[in-house]
């Protein structure tokens, strides 16, 4: 669970070893299918209007390899 303070339109970013989704209540932010390595920088971004309080946060990630990489972020309202 993610529990929202402050409501508002939030960013979220993510980075894998091959496909990666990060879902907010059930519904798909940001996805990276197929197979790839992971990148240094926030381009694999997605928006969510969040109202405040509790809300589901999934992060799934998969790949045929051994090792892997995932990274998934954030951004509040009003932040640079």
């Amino acid at each position: 669970m993610l529990t929202i303070e402050q409501a508002g339109a939030y960013k979220f970013y993510t980075t894998s070893q091959d496909a990666s989704w990060l879902l907010i209540d059930g519904n798909a932010v940001v996805s990276w299918p197929g197979r790839h390595q992971p990148v240094g920088d926030a381009r694999h971004v997605g928006n969510a209007t969040l109202s405040a309080g509790a809300h589901r946060f999934e992060y799934v990630q998969a790949t045929p390899d051994e090792g892997y990489v995932a990274v998934a972020a954030w951004q509040p309202p009003g932040a640079q």
